[in-house]
């Protein structure tokens, strides 16, 4: 059974033709797409007035869509989801984006004085291993670095579709958190987002404001579908 027919059978709309018969059909009309596939989801915002949609544009146009918006009412609750990753992405007071920070471990830092091989693209960074592993890595041929290249190329290529389905579920449930907490069934919804139980979601969301429902199910259908994929 083709997946976007079982989405359709888990999340039915009172109005079939709002989307269109294929997932492929614009989410929202003007820029979403209902994507079968994180990588199909664009690079732009969505900003939301409490439970309704405001717009969905690129990132440098969010604070000209909502000067005017605090203009009318400073009090006004905006929250801004990147469409990509499901992350809420913080305002100032002008309404310009400030991107969450995020620390990196140090031991993954470039090291100073040890470019590597630059004109490669090869960067050099600290690893830590256990004395066996460089051991072996001291019988390979052409070296540890040329070693640790091939396997982690090969991981990479190997894990891809794992990876990439793990993505589109935690940006499902970043944005699940960042704009359905407190609503009926958050919980279950959760909890089923973490089971990979995708078609119940339907019924637990049912009830929700019509446009957090919508643009969720955005993120439900990359991820349902990158997980089919991985397997």
């Amino acid at each position: 059974m083709r997946f976007g027919l079982i989405f359709r059978q888990a999340f039915p709309r009172k109005n079939p033709t709002a989307i269109g018969a294929d997932l492929t059909e614009y989410f929202y009309p003007d820029v979403i797409k209902l994507s079968s596939s994180i990588d199909q989801i664009l690079d732009t915002c969505t900003v939301f007035v409490a439970s309704h949609r405001l717009v969905t544009c690129p990132p440098e146009e969010v604070s000209s869509h909502l000067r005017g918006l605090l203009r009318r009412n400073p009090q006004a609750k905006c929250l801004v989801i990147d469409d990509r990753t499901g992350q809420f992405l913080e305002l100032d007071a002008a309404g310009a984006i400030h991107t969450p920070h995020t620390e990196t471990e140090t031991p993954c830092d470039p090291i100073k004085n040890k470019p590597g091989r630059p004109r490669l693209g090869v960067v050099a960074r600290e690893v830590t291993l256990l004395p066996r592993h460089w051991d072996w890595l001291a019988t390979q041929s052409g070296g540890a670095s040329v070693a640790l290249r091939g396997l982690v190329e090969a991981a990479c290529n190997g894990n891809h579709a794992r990876d990439k389905a793990s993505q589109s579920l935690q940006a499902c449930q970043r944005a699940v958190a960042a704009l359905a907490n407190g609503l009926p069934h958050f919980e279950k919804v959760c909890e089923a987002l973490r089971q990979g139980d995708f078609p119940i979601l339907g019924v637990y969301m049912q009830d929700w404001p019509v446009d957090i429902r919508y643009y969720l199910e955005s993120f439900i259908a990359a991820a349902w579908n990158d997980k089919c994929l991985a397997r």
